[in-house]
């Protein structure tokens, strides 16, 4: 007799919908440079950063409660922004590297 703890589970639209535009991503990013593609994720996690302002003032608290009294409000905003920027670039840039030669 199957417990709950040994069911399969189950796969939902959602997921087969997040791995085709998964995988659409990746071959729309593969014939561009990596350069191209980190500055096209920057470009989007700055974007990111302007439409989700609750997200954004997440990230602002967490650094302030990291750098304390270390760094400037002024700093902290500007590493916010740097912030969504390197994780847009990563994102992107990790699509691309799956096609990448050695």
């Amino acid at each position: 007799m199957d417990t709950p703890d040994t069911e399969e589970p189950k796969v939902k639209l959602g997921h087969y919908i997040s791995y085709g535009i998964y995988r659409g991503l990746e071959f729309i990013l593969r014939p561009f440079p990596i350069e191209l593609v980190c500055m096209a994720g920057g470009c989007l996690g700055r974007l990111s950063s302007i439409l989700l302002p609750s997200r954004r003032n997440i990230v602002m608290r967490n650094l302030r409660i990291a750098y304390g009294d270390q760094l400037s409000i002024p700093e902290i905003e500007a590493m916010c922004k740097r912030t969504y920027w390197d994780v847009g670039a990563n994102l992107l840039a990790s699509l691309r590297a799956n096609y990448m030669s050695a």
